[in-house]
């Protein structure tokens, strides 16, 4: 019986974090990908010129990214997707009378 427990515990906390290497890999994916115009610029920018406006450029890439990146932030931690949504849906208040 014991024998079978551990199996379970030893199971359960590999799955949590395969799970949680999951998410580590999948947001530094998303932030590889939001600086990777920004990289390339650099990189122009030691070879030979960079274009007139390469921070909007730069900047325009980015900054729907960054959203992204929250989008899958919200979506990757429970905690912080449900107490989002408790907020949004606004929760019932109960009032109760007070007899004197």
């Amino acid at each position: 019986m014991s024998k079978n427990v551990t199996t379970v515990n030893r199971l359960f906390h590999a799955q949590r974090e395969l799970k949680m290497i999951r998410r580590i890999g999948s947001l530094v994916f998303v932030l590889l990908t939001t600086g990777l115009s920004y990289s390339i610029f650099l990189v122009m920018s030691v070879f030979n010129s960079v274009p007139k406006y390469h921070f909007r450029i730069v900047y325009a890439f980015t900054s729907p990214a960054l959203v992204f990146t929250q989008f899958a932030l919200l979506q990757m931690a429970e905690p912080l997707k449900a107490s989002l949504m408790k907020r949004i849906k606004g929760g019932q208040i109960d009032v109760l009378r007070t007899v004197t």
